[in-house]
């Protein structure tokens, strides 16, 4: 199987996750061709006309949105194949703005004609946008596509703004005196055919006439992407470069301004001057005897205050527009002092931008009392922002800029007065969202101060970078950093807006967990300012919330790329663009959105939080002493080759893994950018399989490491690595002579290469290591709850029981009185060979069963995949029938000594789902490979089931009570995870970090915290009802014979199943509310879901008396134990075993 290649690096980290390069998912572009395969090749058929001119083109897109539109069955709701098309033409759009087709082939056409086709097709998308009012997710990602859409054609214009463009350049040239050379050639080429391209030449020849350094022209044309072949490729080329004198320089300078807004009304897609003139109105005078004029948009009296909101944003835009050459870009140069007062002046303009961005937000949705009520919230909030940021860029500027009255911007009344405007303007706007002019100056108002954010943002990038080469102060990384937070913040606000101004209500918004994870981590961030803590705690709880801000962008990012690369790589295909641009499409898009500068922002915090903490991006899961020798390979996801059987020793690099894959055999290190919960069972099993397992938070530097070995190993040879404690801790790579370690002569890791062999097929299918009985049960009949084992003091046949169970009521001999641990009912070893065996109902099923075990074997022998049998296995497990769920139930209840229900039948059914499931695991991929590659034959395996009452848990904790990352002094410590509510969380290893401490014994008060908690969900319980009753939560926990064995962990390999399911939900971990007491605040309400009535240095000394007793109950073999805490400070242990990978 050839090696995957690694996604493409990029400069904004929250996609390097996804791999955008290689185009999109074969499937995706499968069923994108099938869907709208007619317009593709309506597309390549039309393209020969839509080249002859930009008039041509937008007509022709007109013609097709209109037809789209027209077919597809009305947009309340949307069809699925609507937005299939509307993505199809959005990438024909895309491919002419970034220039893959042609703008004109001999044709001339007037500016006006150009501008007038733009406009219609721009009112005809204005309609279709307003249609789009369902607030259903098909709906909201049309509303995407077209903000996209937008931003790609420009706004456009009627009549004389159109012809304003080819009559003004005339006037230019007779005004200055610039009638030959570069300056006539340009006139000739806009008479032909202007375009989008003329902002970019207007704008370098503004700089040429600065100061007259030609270098400076050439140099903004390229920042534009136009170059010298660009130049001469139009049918009117310029093929000179311009030559100013220096009288001429004035009159330069204030016609090509003047000229500049005129390109930008008609060709701009989204510029705030732009945007802002047309909302505020403007009249351009007489030309050539034709008068432009531009009226001001109706929202000037629907929204209270705006034009002087507007007019303050304009002169904050104008004076950075003044500092243009001063940016922070070129910071690493100046005095610091000097960066931090630009810094200063983009922070102010994102804040400014914002507020009014928030304050507009609420035009772009129906107008209601609810949010007539929300807005006026934001009227108090804006107006002390206002006047904080007169203050802040007085401040930064130095005085240099008079200071805005903000009493006069308020001098219409006080904020009841205001509220009462926007009160009594609700039916009017109402009515406003339906004029297509209106929409579209609020929309496009809206896209520009998005735009002037993001740049102001990454304006402040090279500020916040420490990566200058000249020594920081501690006190100047510190201030630095906490630009970057505030830089990010403001980010984050915007990205919110975005997502809400495509919801007509944001309450029913499909990003509702989105916006409440930017809420939460936004949320973080300010508690972190209040709380301000000391130290490696507060820089753990920083990097806490980057984490969880990465998770998130990835997953936005692999949505966005999802939805819109199988169209631009059907239509860039179909129309013979470059392969790279077709390739990249997606990741373009993304590029210049708020969610690229957000990736940026944070990578810039995360590496300022590792100069300022000392952190490494490093992680050591799973150590082995000397390191390992071995070939090195890539895949994109550990899932894809967890089947593979590798012959010799292998170091392979993943970069995507979940937690719930196993490795493959003959992998002897794993790294992955992914994080890996030291304690989640993935970890546990590699420490019990003896594999080198570490992550690295930062994919740019495991990229960097990887492609430095390729450079530096010759061919056939090995590479190997190993953990030095440099550096903070680190993966270090040298190649090192000789082929790596082959199955039959590698004596250093017997287990690397375990696994069954042919012979063993031979033989009856048990397993290699002793595993207990397999005990013979009388013919089911009426009577599966008659085999219920109640875990109570009276209880001896231990020989039917797992381990789970075993273990669980030793513990509970020996301290129950002091260490609380539910009651629990095991369903036993061959019970469900039993139901598929002796009824006549399951005799196929079973049949099926049989054929298909020495299938698994065979391929798992072969090294092939054989997951299909797998997956069928468990479908076969879960058509068992049984006789009599009602009486289950009611055993299961009395056992446990649980409130009865009235509908036993109904919960009964619950139960016996989930008992299926628990036992239909042991075909589960990783449990299949995992039992296999310890020389377990993984069909002889036998599950009983433990049930058991669901804790509700404040914080879900595993400890391990011999420190696994410790050479020296590991007896003495405990080393502990947590995450909030329920333990699925960790020990799936769900993405994102669990709360990590570490705790000495002989000294509980001495406690080191090593991360902090960025999972996004916790599962928590909740009420629920079966049959119209509210009812109790179990959870059936898997309890193999292959598990706890010497020598081997079968942690995880298994499931448990929580019964019913709606007894449980997901619920996202808001980073704002602690589930601790804070020790500043004592005494005090408590905040959270629930929160424990002890710090956080309590709980991790009472955790660390906890496994003090239960290793002591097990005669001090170390152990790995799984717990819960609830609201009262209890601690309940719901299972305990022997530690492995000591």
């Amino acid at each position: 199987m050839p090696d995957a290649v690694p996604p493409a690096a990029s400069n904004f980290s929250g996609f390097s996750a996804v791999p955008l390069t290689h185009g999109a998912n074969h499937h995706d572009v499968e069923n994108f061709q099938h869907t709208s395969g007619w317009l593709v090749d309506t597309i390549c058929h039309r393209e020969n006309e839509a080249r002859r001119s930009l008039m041509h083109r937008f007509t022709i897109l007109n013609e097709q949105m209109r037809n789209i539109r027209d077919n597809s069955g009305g947009l309340t709701p949307p069809q699925w194949h609507f937005r299939q098309n509307l993505l199809c033409l959005m990438a024909w759009a895309r491919y002419y703005a970034v220039r893959q087709l042609v703008w004109n082939h001999n044709y001339n056409v007037k500016p006006r004609e150009i501008s007038s086709a733009q406009e219609a097709l721009i009112y005809t998308c204005a309609d279709i946008f307003k249609s789009l009012s369902c607030g259903d997710d098909l709906s909201v990602e049309c509303r995407e596509v077209l903000r996209l859409f937008f931003r790609q054609i420009g706004r456009g214009g009627q009549g004389n703004q159109g012809q304003r463009i080819r009559d003004e350049i005339l006037v230019l040239q007779r005004e200055t005196d610039t009638k030959g050379g570069m300056m006539e050639e340009w006139h000739q080429k806009i008479h032909n055919n202007t375009s989008a391209d003329d902002i970019g030449i207007c704008l370098a020849l503004l700089a040429y006439a600065q100061d007259l350094d030609i270098n400076k022209y050439w140099a903004t044309l390229q920042q534009h992407g136009i170059d010298r072949n660009r130049l001469a490729s139009y049918d009117r080329a310029i093929c000179s470069e311009p030559h100013f004198r220096k009288d001429q320089q004035r009159g330069l300078i204030d016609g090509l301004t003047r000229y500049l807004r005129t390109l930008k009304a008609v060709h701009a897609g989204a510029d705030m001057e732009a945007a802002a003139t047309r909302m505020l109105g403007y009249d351009a005078g007489e030309c050539l005897g034709k008068v432009t004029k531009q009226d001001p948009s109706r929202w000037l009296q629907l929204v209270p205050d705006l034009e002087i909101r507007l007019h303050h944003l304009l002169a904050l835009h104008r004076e950075m527009s003044g500092v243009s050459q001063r940016r922070p870009d070129d910071a690493a140069g100046r005095p610091d002092s000097e960066g931090m007062v630009a810094v200063t002046q983009r922070l102010d303009y994102m804040v400014a931008a914002t507020a009014l961005r928030e304050y507009l937000g609420w035009t772009l949705h129906e107008p209601s009392e609810l949010k007539y009520q929300q807005q006026y919230r934001v009227i108090v909030e804006d107006k002390q922002r206002m006047a904080a940021t007169d203050r802040g860029v007085k401040r930064g500027a130095g005085g240099a800029r008079k200071q805005t009255d903000v009493a006069a911007v308020w001098s219409q009344g006080n904020v009841d007065y205001e509220g009462s405007r926007l009160r009594s303007s609700l039916g009017q706007v109402k009515h406003a969202l339906n004029d297509s002019t209106l929409l579209l100056d609020i929309l496009f108002l809206d896209m520009a101060l998005e735009d002037e954010i993001r740049t102001a943002g990454e304006g402040c990038a090279s500020f916040t970078s420490m990566n200058h080469g000249h020594n920081l102060s501690p006190a100047a990384m510190q201030e630095r950093l906490k630009v970057a937070v505030a830089v990010s913040e403001w980010l984050i606000v915007n990205t919110a807006l975005t997502m809400k101004s495509l919801h007509t209500d944001a309450s029913k918004a499909h990003k509702a967990d989105e916006l409440q994870t930017l809420g939460h981590c936004l949320g973080g961030w300010r508690a972190l300012y209040r709380d301000q803590p000391a130290g490696l705690q507060g820089g753990l709880r920083l990097r806490g919330i980057c984490e969880r801000l990465e998770l998130w962008m990835q997953d936005e990012g692999h949505r966005l790329t999802s939805l819109l690369q199988p169209s631009g790589q059907v239509v860039g295909d179909a129309l013979q663009c470059d392969r790279h641009v077709v390739g990249t499409y997606a990741e373009e898009l993304l590029r210049g959105s708020l969610l690229a500068a957000i990736s940026g922002s944070i990578e810039r915090i995360v590496q300022g939080g590792r100069r300022v903490f000392g952190f490494s991006p490093w992680e050591l899961i799973s150590a082995v002493k000397d390191g390992v020798t071995g070939d090195v390979r890539e895949c994109n996801n550990l899932a894809d080759v967890q089947f593979e059987r590798y012959e010799h020793a292998t170091i392979l690099i993943a970069w995507r893994m979940t937690g719930g894959e196993e490795i493959p055999i003959g992998c002897a290190s794993l790294i992955t950018p992914s994080s890996v919960d030291i304690l989640s069972h993935s970890a546990v099993r590699s420490r019990n399989a003896g594999v080198l397992l570490a992550s690295c938070s930062d994919e740019s530097t495991l990229r960097r490491l990887v492609d430095d070995i390729k450079g530096k190993r010759q061919h056939h040879e090995s590479v190997h690595a190993s953990w030095s404690d440099s550096d903070g801790g680190q993966i270090i790579f040298h190649p090192c002579a000789g082929q790596p370690a082959h199955k039959s002569d590698n004596t250093n890791n017997a287990a690397l290469f375990a696994g069954l062999t042919r012979r063993d097929l031979q033989k009856p299918r048990v397993p290699k290591l002793p595993l207990g009985c397999t005990p013979h049960f009388p013919p089911l009949g009426e009577a599966l709850a008659a085999h219920l084992l109640p875990l109570n003091a009276q209880f001896s046949k231990h020989e039917l029981l797992g381990a789970k169970a075993r273990n669980l009521h030793t513990l509970a001999s020996t301290v129950g009185t002091r260490l609380p641990t539910p009651a629990s009912v095991s369903l036993p070893l061959g019970v469900c060979e039993e139901v598929a065996m002796t009824d006549s109902a399951n005799r196929k099923a079973w049949d099926e069963v049989r054929r298909l075990e020495p299938i698994v074997i065979e391929k798992l022998h072969n090294g092939d995949n054989c997951s299909d049998e797998l997956k069928t296995l468990r479908k076969l497990t879960l058509s068992l029938s049984v006789p009599s769920a009602a009486q289950l139930c009611k055993s299961i209840l009395s056992h446990l000594n649980v409130q009865p229900v009235s509908d036993t039948r109904a919960l009964g059914n619950h139960l016996w789902k989930a008992i299926k499931e628990v036992w239909a695991s042991k075909y589960n991929d990783r449990a299949v490979i995992g039992c296999y590659r310890a020389g377990i034959d993984p069909m002889g395996v036998r599950l009983a089931v433990l049930i058991q009452p669901i804790v509700p848990a404040v914080v879900a904790f595993v400890l391990h009570t011999r420190h696994p990352g410790m050479e020296h002094d590991a007896h003495d410590w405990v080393y502990g995870e947590a995450v909030q509510g329920l333990g699925e969380a960790l020990v799936s290893n769900e993405p994102g970090r669990a709360l990590g401490f570490a705790v000495r014994k002989s000294n509980p008060r001495e406690v080191k915290v090593t991360s902090w908690w960025s999972k996004r969900k916790a599962l928590r319980v909740q009420k629920h009802n079966v049959g119209g009753q509210d009812a109790p939560t179990f959870i059936c926990r898997s309890d193999s014979t292959a598990e706890d064995l010497e020598g081997h962990a079968g942690a995880g390999l298994y499931d448990s199943i929580i019964a019913p399911e709606g007894g449980v939900s997901w619920d996202m971990v808001d980073l704002t509310k602690e589930p601790f007491r804070d020790p500043q605040r004592s005494p005090g309400p408590l905040v959270g879901h629930a929160a424990l009535p002890m710090t956080l240095d309590e709980l991790a000394g009472k955790l660390c008396d906890v496994a003090k007793t239960v290793e002591e109950s097990c005669h001090g073999r170390p152990q790995d134990v799984e717990g819960v805490v609830t609201e009262t400070g209890e601690v309940v242990i719901v299972q305990t075993r022997p530690q492995v990978g000591i």
